[in-house]
């Protein structure tokens, strides 16, 4: 999508994601009378928060860096590795640039922090509720 549609096409959608990306408040979520109003908002909003530009602007930079999500939301330095390869940062990474991925760790091998750190990520970047269901109360339950 180009800027110039979303001007075009979008100017209330577009002009509510600009005033919601200045928004420092990551606990308020788009009221639902305006999704109801506007169902294109949430496209909008994660056209410009959540798709990694090209050029790899600051905000690029800061709010979809992996590893600086790691370290904001985990408190983790880095990733894990397996015989020297970056399997967790390869499949969080792949995540955030929103590509479908397939990862199969062993147990205990880092698998939820792959899915809950995108989703983390990009609920912070969009003001939005995230929502992560983890496999893992039913498996310490079975």
């Amino acid at each position: 999508m180009d800027n110039s549609l979303l001007i075009k096409h979008y100017p209330v959608e577009l002009a509510y994601a600009l005033a919601l990306i200045g928004s420092d408040d990551c606990y308020s979520i788009t009221p639902r009378w305006l999704l109801k109003n506007y169902p294109k908002i949430e496209n909008v909003i994660k056209f410009l928060c959540n798709t990694p530009c090209e050029a790899g602007c600051s905000y690029c930079l800061q709010v979809l860096d992996v590893h600086k999500g790691l370290k904001r939301i985990f408190g983790f330095d880095s990733f894990r590795t397996y015989n020297g390869e970056p399997l967790q940062e390869k499949a969080a990474r792949a995540v955030v640039e929103g590509k479908s991925l397939l990862a199969v760790f062993p147990t205990g091998g880092g698998k939820s922090i792959t899915f809950q750190l995108p989703a983390l990520m990009a609920g912070k970047a969009v003001h939005g509720l995230t929502v992560v269901i983890s496999p893992l109360q039913s498996l310490m339950k079975d």
